[in-house]
C-alpha cells in the first residue's frame, strides 16, 4: 500500500480554486463543479473485477473520497465508477478516443496496447484524455499518460502527480482570471 495521501485536502483545495476562478470571472471556465460523493468499496471492486485488474492505490483511494468529477479539467471529466462501468456516455467517448490512439500507434510508441490502460478522464468535445496504465503492466504500471490533440503531453509518475498538475493548472487559471479582471477595471 502506498503512503497515505490527504485526498480531502487536495480535493478541498481544488474546489476552492475553482470557486475563486468562478467568483472572479464566471465565464472563464466552462462550468464550476464539485466532485461526486465517494464510491463504495463494492462499486470499486466490481469495476476492478470487470477489467480484471486492481486500480493503483492512489486512484483507488481517490475514488473512496470522490466518485468522479465532472468538468474536472475544462470539459474533461475525471471518471468514477459510473463512467468506468460504461453506464455513462462519456465512458464510451473515452473508449472511442482510446481506439483512435491505438490505431494511430501512440500507445505502441510507449510500448503499450489498449488493453494495458484504463481511460480515467475524457470529455465529449475535449481534446484531453488521461490514461492510467494498469498496475501490473511492466515498469509503467500506475503511470498516467496525458494526451491532448492526439499527442502525449506528459507521462506522469502516478495519479497524485496528475492531480497535482491539474491543481497547478487551476492556480495558473486563477492568476489569469485575476489579471483579466484587473485589466477590465
Amino acid at each position: 500500500m502506498s503512503e497515505t495521501i490527504d485526498w480531502r485536502s487536495y480535493i478541498g483545495y481544488l474546489i476552492m480554486l475553482k470557486g475563486k476562478i468562478d467568483e472572479i470571472d464566471p465565464d472563464f471556465m466552462d462550468e464550476y463543479t464539485i466532485p461526486r460523493v465517494a464510491a463504495l468499496e463494492s462499486e470499486i471492486s466490481a469495476i476492478e473485477s470487470a477489467i480484471d485488474s486492481e486500480f493503483p492505490d492512489q486512484y483507488r483511494e481517490f475514488l473512496l473520497h470522490a466518485n468522479g468529477w465532472p468538468y474536472f479539467y475544462w470539459i474533461t471529466d475525471l471518471f468514477g465508477t459510473p463512467e468506468l462501468g460504461g453506464a455513462d456516455g462519456i465512458g464510451r467517448v473515452a473508449e472511442l478516443d482510446l481506439a483512435d490512439l491505438a490505431a494511430e500507434g501512440l500507445l505502441a510508441e510507449l510500448g503499450l496496447g489498449s488493453a494495458d490502460v484504463i481511460p480515467i478522464a475524457a470529455g465529449e468535445g475535449s481534446e484531453h484524455i488521461f490514461l492510467m496504465v494498469k498496475r501490473d503492466i511492466s515498469t509503467m504500471g500506475g503511470k498516467v499518460i496525458w494526451v491532448s490533440g492526439g499527442e502525449v503531453v506528459d507521462v506522469l509518475d502516478d495519479f497524485e502527480s496528475m492531480f497535482r498538475v491539474v491543481v497547478a493548472e487551476h492556480e495558473q487559471m486563477m492568476n489569469e482570471a485575476y489579471e483579466g479582471a484587473n485589466n477590465r477595471e
